[in-house]
């Protein structure tokens, strides 16, 4: 598969996936009365293992397996850490928030391909 198919791939994943922790979160909040934050948390986790499954066998074509799914949850982790990272940095610079959220969908993302490409699915 070409980079830029792959590429796609992963955003087009990355899009469902966002569907999918709003949905969760949503009908967390409004049906089971759960805190926002909780529910948030446990929508991060929904999204975060469907993530993983739908890039491992279709963005990345490799096989489900516990190496490659340690890795992939490094990532996460560790792109969730630079989220935070950005946000609070442009917060404490005196930035609007909507600089720090572009420099988040904008940079993660694609930091998160990056990582995948070279240590996920290595």
């Amino acid at each position: 598969m070409t980079p830029s198919g792959t590429g796609l791939r992963f955003i087009l994943v990355g899009a469902a996936a966002t569907l999918l922790h709003m949905l969760v979160a949503l009908l967390l909040i409004t049906l089971v009365k759960l805190s926002p934050a909780m529910a948030n948390g446990l929508a991060f986790l929904a999204a975060n293992f469907f993530s993983y499954f739908a890039n491992t066998k279709w963005t990345f074509k490799a096989a489900v397996e516990m190496k490659n799914g340690r890795r992939f949850f490094m990532v996460s982790i560790f792109a969730w850490l630079c989220t935070i990272s950005i946000a609070w940095g442009v917060d404490k610079a005196g930035g609007h928030y909507l600089l720090g959220l572009a420099l988040v969908v904008s940079l993660v993302p694609a930091l998160s391909f990056w990582a995948h490409r070279s240590f996920t699915y290595r």
